[in-house]
């Protein structure tokens, strides 16, 4: 499988372990 580069754009005041939980989700869902 190739690999591809992915980014997201999220606000400035988003928590650390929000953003954690986003790039989880985003996984789940291109794996």
């Amino acid at each position: 499988m190739s690999l591809y580069e992915y980014t997201y754009i999220a606000r400035q005041d988003i928590q650390p372990q929000q953003v954690d939980a986003i790039t989880a989700e985003f996984a789940k869902i291109i794996d």
